[in-house]
């Protein structure tokens, strides 16, 4: 396992947590980096929004959305353009469009997939394109 969160609303729990790994995680003959942190989550207090928001695997989360990281919508938006001028997309761009579709479904960005992408890009032809494509790969 490379990466870890774990969510808890006591700090002082959350650092004998971190503790107890890392005292199992000796007698595997591993350790934990030094790079760990605790920090308050995003939350709302008197209208006010505090804390932070966690921004991990190209997401970023907080209490009630999740959204993508925006180096990650800036490059989607800018394949989706880059796909609407060519007159027959490439099967590489096809799926890497595909696989920023698979992005956007995991966050609440509809308005984004709206707004940047949908206007360049048919995601029912594209899906028909690599089936059909992979089916021949098949044979």
């Amino acid at each position: 396992m490379d990466d870890m969160v774990i969510f808890g609303s006591n700090k002082k729990k959350l650092h004998k947590t971190r503790k107890a790994i890392e005292a199992y995680l000796e007698t595997e003959g591993l350790r934990l980096n030094d790079n760990w942190q605790v920090f308050r989550f995003d939350y709302v207090k008197d209208g006010k929004r505090k804390g932070r928001d966690l921004d991990f695997m190209g997401f970023r989360f907080f209490r009630e959305r999740t959204i993508l990281r925006k180096s990650i919508m800036l490059k989607a938006t800018r394949k989706a353009r880059k796909i609407g001028k060519k007159e027959k997309p490439t099967i590489y761009d096809i799926r890497q469009m595909l696989s920023y579709l698979g992005w956007i479904d995991a966050t609440d960005t509809y308005g984004m997939y709206l707004k940047y992408i949908k206007p360049y890009v048919n995601f029912q032809y594209m899906k028909r394109r690599i089936s059909r494509h992979d089916k021949r790969r098949s044979k």
